[in-house]
Protein backbone atom coordinates (compact mmCIF):
# COMPACT_ATOMS: atom_id res chain seq x y z
CA UNK A 1 0.00 0.00 0.00
CA UNK A 2 1.03 3.53 -0.56
CA UNK A 3 2.57 5.30 2.03
CA UNK A 4 0.38 7.63 4.19
CA UNK A 5 0.74 10.16 6.99
CA UNK A 6 -2.35 11.69 8.56
CA UNK A 7 -3.27 12.76 11.70
CA UNK A 8 -6.71 11.32 12.84
CA UNK A 9 -9.79 12.88 12.29
CA UNK A 10 -10.89 15.90 15.27
CA UNK A 11 -14.35 14.84 17.93
CA UNK A 12 -13.53 18.16 19.58
CA UNK A 13 -10.29 19.14 19.87
CA UNK A 14 -7.55 20.06 17.45
CA UNK A 15 -5.87 17.99 15.02
CA UNK A 16 -2.36 17.34 15.52
CA UNK A 17 0.21 19.04 12.84
CA UNK A 18 2.10 17.28 10.41
CA UNK A 19 5.80 18.45 10.28
CA UNK A 20 8.66 17.12 7.93
CA UNK A 21 12.31 18.05 7.31
CA UNK A 22 14.35 16.85 4.97
CA UNK A 23 16.91 17.28 2.51
CA UNK A 24 14.60 15.66 -0.16
CA UNK A 25 10.88 14.76 -0.04
CA UNK A 26 9.51 12.42 -2.83
CA UNK A 27 5.40 11.74 -2.74
CA UNK A 28 4.93 8.73 -5.62
CA UNK A 29 2.29 6.65 -6.73
CA UNK A 30 -0.29 6.98 -3.89
CA UNK A 31 1.86 8.93 -1.74
CA UNK A 32 -0.16 10.98 0.57
CA UNK A 33 0.23 13.29 3.35
CA UNK A 34 -3.68 14.27 4.81
CA UNK A 35 -5.10 15.93 7.55
CA UNK A 36 -8.54 16.20 8.24
CA UNK A 37 -11.75 17.72 10.76
CA UNK A 38 -15.15 16.82 10.78
CA UNK A 39 -16.16 18.67 14.22
CA UNK A 40 -15.40 22.30 15.41
CA UNK A 41 -11.72 21.81 15.90
CA UNK A 42 -9.30 22.69 12.94
CA UNK A 43 -6.96 20.20 11.14
CA UNK A 44 -3.79 20.04 11.43
CA UNK A 45 -0.97 22.28 9.63
CA UNK A 46 1.12 20.28 7.06
CA UNK A 47 4.54 21.99 7.10
CA UNK A 48 7.61 20.72 5.05
CA UNK A 49 10.78 22.25 4.75
CA UNK A 50 13.40 20.61 2.23
CA UNK A 51 15.94 20.90 0.09
CA UNK A 52 13.66 18.95 -3.24
CA UNK A 53 10.11 17.99 -3.03
CA UNK A 54 8.92 16.13 -5.53
CA UNK A 55 4.94 15.04 -5.64
CA UNK A 56 4.91 12.75 -8.82
CA UNK A 57 1.29 10.70 -9.26
CA UNK A 58 2.99 8.83 -12.23
CA UNK A 59 1.29 5.19 -13.29
CA UNK A 60 -1.69 6.71 -10.71
CA UNK A 61 -4.87 7.23 -11.41
CA UNK A 62 -7.29 10.48 -10.93
CA UNK A 63 -9.16 8.72 -8.34
CA UNK A 64 -6.20 7.98 -5.87
CA UNK A 65 -4.43 11.25 -4.53
CA UNK A 66 -0.55 11.60 -4.87
CA UNK A 67 -0.05 14.81 -2.72
CA UNK A 68 -0.96 16.94 0.22
CA UNK A 69 -3.97 17.47 1.27
CA UNK A 70 -6.37 19.02 3.67
CA UNK A 71 -10.11 18.75 4.02
CA UNK A 72 -13.00 19.70 6.74
CA UNK A 73 -16.64 18.32 6.73
CA UNK A 74 -17.57 20.82 10.19
CA UNK A 75 -17.32 23.53 11.59
CA UNK A 76 -13.88 23.53 12.22
CA UNK A 77 -11.11 25.04 9.13
CA UNK A 78 -8.86 22.35 7.55
CA UNK A 79 -5.64 23.12 7.83
CA UNK A 80 -2.64 25.54 6.20
CA UNK A 81 -0.13 23.51 4.17
CA UNK A 82 3.42 25.22 3.95
CA UNK A 83 5.95 23.77 1.44
CA UNK A 84 9.75 25.44 1.48
CA UNK A 85 12.11 23.89 -0.86
CA UNK A 86 15.88 25.70 -0.87
CA UNK A 87 16.16 24.34 -4.17
CA UNK A 88 13.60 23.06 -6.55
CA UNK A 89 9.76 21.94 -5.79
CA UNK A 90 7.94 19.98 -8.84
CA UNK A 91 4.32 18.20 -8.91
CA UNK A 92 3.82 16.23 -11.39
CA UNK A 93 1.52 13.64 -13.48
CA UNK A 94 -1.86 14.40 -11.84
CA UNK A 95 0.42 15.53 -8.63
CA UNK A 96 -2.14 17.27 -6.11
CA UNK A 97 -1.70 19.96 -3.42
CA UNK A 98 -5.25 20.97 -2.15
CA UNK A 99 -7.12 22.83 0.95
CA UNK A 100 -10.86 22.50 1.09
CA UNK A 101 -13.93 22.44 2.60
CA UNK A 102 -17.52 21.00 2.22
CA UNK A 103 -19.23 22.66 5.91
CA UNK A 104 -18.92 25.25 7.95
CA UNK A 105 -15.49 25.78 7.90
CA UNK A 106 -12.47 27.59 5.95
CA UNK A 107 -10.37 25.98 3.99
CA UNK A 108 -7.06 26.30 4.68
CA UNK A 109 -4.34 28.37 3.09
CA UNK A 110 -1.59 27.23 0.74
CA UNK A 111 1.57 28.01 0.48
CA UNK A 112 4.85 27.07 -1.78
CA UNK A 113 8.08 28.55 -1.98
CA UNK A 114 11.04 27.44 -3.59
CA UNK A 115 14.35 28.51 -6.24
CA UNK A 116 12.47 26.70 -9.54
CA UNK A 117 8.77 25.74 -9.62
CA UNK A 118 7.84 23.34 -11.88
CA UNK A 119 4.16 21.54 -12.32
CA UNK A 120 3.55 19.26 -15.00
CA UNK A 121 0.39 17.76 -16.14
CA UNK A 122 0.04 14.36 -17.82
CA UNK A 123 -0.55 13.84 -21.46
CA UNK A 124 -1.40 10.24 -22.80
CA UNK A 125 -0.85 8.86 -26.23
CA UNK A 126 -4.15 10.00 -27.42
CA UNK A 127 -3.23 13.64 -26.08
CA UNK A 128 -5.72 14.24 -23.53
CA UNK A 129 -4.55 15.79 -20.48
CA UNK A 130 -4.83 15.24 -17.16
CA UNK A 131 -3.80 18.03 -14.72
CA UNK A 132 -1.43 18.56 -11.72
CA UNK A 133 -2.72 21.27 -9.91
CA UNK A 134 -2.75 23.09 -6.70
CA UNK A 135 -6.46 23.98 -5.41
CA UNK A 136 -8.30 25.88 -2.45
CA UNK A 137 -12.09 24.77 -3.00
CA UNK A 138 -15.74 25.58 -0.71
CA UNK A 139 -18.17 23.02 -1.99
CA UNK A 140 -22.00 23.46 -2.78
CA UNK A 141 -22.49 22.53 0.80
CA UNK A 142 -19.91 24.88 2.52
CA UNK A 143 -19.72 28.61 4.16
CA UNK A 144 -17.98 29.93 1.01
CA UNK A 145 -14.35 30.26 2.74
CA UNK A 146 -11.74 29.40 0.53
CA UNK A 147 -7.72 29.74 1.16
CA UNK A 148 -5.48 31.90 -0.23
CA UNK A 149 -2.76 30.50 -2.48
CA UNK A 150 0.59 31.77 -2.72
CA UNK A 151 3.17 30.09 -5.49
CA UNK A 152 6.18 31.98 -5.21
CA UNK A 153 9.81 31.23 -6.86
CA UNK A 154 13.21 33.11 -6.42
CA UNK A 155 14.31 31.85 -10.12
CA UNK A 156 11.39 30.45 -12.26
CA UNK A 157 7.52 28.86 -12.34
CA UNK A 158 6.91 26.98 -14.96
CA UNK A 159 3.25 25.45 -15.34
CA UNK A 160 2.76 22.60 -18.60
CA UNK A 161 0.58 19.81 -20.00
CA UNK A 162 -2.52 20.85 -17.69
CA UNK A 163 -1.03 22.32 -14.60
CA UNK A 164 -3.30 24.73 -12.71
CA UNK A 165 -3.55 26.81 -10.16
CA UNK A 166 -6.61 27.65 -8.87
CA UNK A 167 -9.34 28.47 -6.31
CA UNK A 168 -12.89 27.32 -6.61
CA UNK A 169 -16.22 28.06 -5.01
CA UNK A 170 -19.32 26.80 -5.06
CA UNK A 171 -21.22 27.88 -2.35
CA UNK A 172 -24.39 29.65 -2.79
CA UNK A 173 -24.69 30.61 0.87
CA UNK A 174 -28.06 32.83 2.62
CA UNK A 175 -28.13 36.89 1.44
CA UNK A 176 -26.61 37.92 5.07
CA UNK A 177 -23.64 35.78 4.60
CA UNK A 178 -22.93 36.04 1.20
CA UNK A 179 -23.12 40.24 1.61
CA UNK A 180 -20.70 39.53 4.89
CA UNK A 181 -18.14 37.61 2.87
CA UNK A 182 -18.03 39.90 0.05
CA UNK A 183 -18.25 43.19 1.25
CA UNK A 184 -15.65 42.62 3.80
CA UNK A 185 -12.22 43.04 2.13
CA UNK A 186 -10.20 41.19 4.89
CA UNK A 187 -12.00 38.11 3.71
CA UNK A 188 -11.43 38.40 -0.21
CA UNK A 189 -9.45 35.62 -1.24
CA UNK A 190 -6.01 36.11 -3.12
CA UNK A 191 -4.51 33.58 -5.66
CA UNK A 192 -0.64 35.10 -6.10
CA UNK A 193 1.81 33.86 -8.31
CA UNK A 194 5.39 36.11 -8.50
CA UNK A 195 8.47 34.77 -9.90
CA UNK A 196 11.69 36.43 -11.86
CA UNK A 197 10.47 34.34 -15.32
CA UNK A 198 7.00 32.58 -15.28
CA UNK A 199 5.93 30.06 -18.01
CA UNK A 200 2.25 28.71 -18.63
CA UNK A 201 2.31 26.27 -21.78
CA UNK A 202 -1.42 24.94 -22.51
CA UNK A 203 -1.98 25.96 -18.50
CA UNK A 204 -4.23 27.49 -16.11
CA UNK A 205 -4.19 30.14 -13.01
CA UNK A 206 -7.59 30.60 -12.35
CA UNK A 207 -10.52 31.51 -9.95
CA UNK A 208 -13.97 30.56 -10.09
CA UNK A 209 -17.07 30.99 -7.96
CA UNK A 210 -20.75 29.31 -9.61
CA UNK A 211 -22.45 29.85 -6.56
CA UNK A 212 -22.84 33.78 -5.00
CA UNK A 213 -19.47 34.36 -3.09
CA UNK A 214 -17.20 36.93 -4.94
CA UNK A 215 -14.50 34.95 -7.07
CA UNK A 216 -10.68 35.27 -6.17
CA UNK A 217 -8.48 38.17 -7.15
CA UNK A 218 -5.09 37.35 -8.86
CA UNK A 219 -2.05 38.94 -8.50
CA UNK A 220 0.68 38.32 -10.46
CA UNK A 221 4.42 39.29 -10.07
CA UNK A 222 7.64 39.11 -12.56
CA UNK A 223 10.22 41.06 -12.73
CA UNK A 224 12.07 39.55 -16.57
CA UNK A 225 9.09 37.34 -18.53
CA UNK A 226 5.68 36.45 -18.32
CA UNK A 227 4.86 33.65 -21.25
CA UNK A 228 1.22 32.28 -22.23
CA UNK A 229 1.51 30.03 -25.14
CA UNK A 230 -1.65 28.71 -25.45
CA UNK A 231 -2.97 28.97 -21.71
CA UNK A 232 -5.59 31.19 -19.75
CA UNK A 233 -5.24 33.24 -16.72
CA UNK A 234 -8.88 34.07 -15.79
CA UNK A 235 -11.33 34.95 -13.40
CA UNK A 236 -15.20 34.00 -13.31
CA UNK A 237 -18.12 34.32 -11.48
CA UNK A 238 -22.14 33.75 -10.97
CA UNK A 239 -23.99 35.82 -8.29
CA UNK A 240 -21.20 36.87 -7.02
CA UNK A 241 -18.46 39.16 -8.09
CA UNK A 242 -15.66 38.13 -10.97
CA UNK A 243 -12.30 38.46 -9.04
CA UNK A 244 -9.51 41.10 -10.28
CA UNK A 245 -6.93 40.26 -12.15
CA UNK A 246 -3.40 42.54 -11.06
CA UNK A 247 -0.21 42.28 -13.05
CA UNK A 248 2.73 43.71 -12.59
CA UNK A 249 5.31 42.79 -14.43
CA UNK A 250 9.04 43.73 -15.53
CA UNK A 251 10.75 43.28 -19.38
CA UNK A 252 8.45 41.47 -21.61
CA UNK A 253 5.43 39.89 -21.38
CA UNK A 254 3.96 37.55 -24.39
CA UNK A 255 0.24 35.92 -24.72
CA UNK A 256 0.62 33.75 -27.83
CA UNK A 257 -2.81 32.40 -28.69
CA UNK A 258 -3.59 33.11 -25.06
CA UNK A 259 -6.28 35.08 -22.64
CA UNK A 260 -6.27 37.11 -20.00
CA UNK A 261 -10.04 37.32 -18.71
CA UNK A 262 -12.63 38.29 -16.27
CA UNK A 263 -15.97 37.26 -16.71
CA UNK A 264 -19.23 37.00 -15.06
CA UNK A 265 -22.20 34.98 -16.87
Amino acid sequence: PAPLLRPHRTWGGEAGSVDITASRLVLNNGGQIKTSTSTSGKAGKTTIVADNVSIDGANNSAQVLTGIASTTQGKGDSGEISISAAQDFSLLRLGQISASTNAAGRAGNIGVQAQTIRIDGRQDTDRRISASSISAEAGPTSSGQTGNLAITAQRAITITNGGRLSTQNAANVSPAAASQLNDDQARRTRLAVSAPDITLIDSQITTASTGNINASDIDIRFTNKLHLDPSIISTSANTGDGGAIDIQGGRLMILDRSIVSTSVY
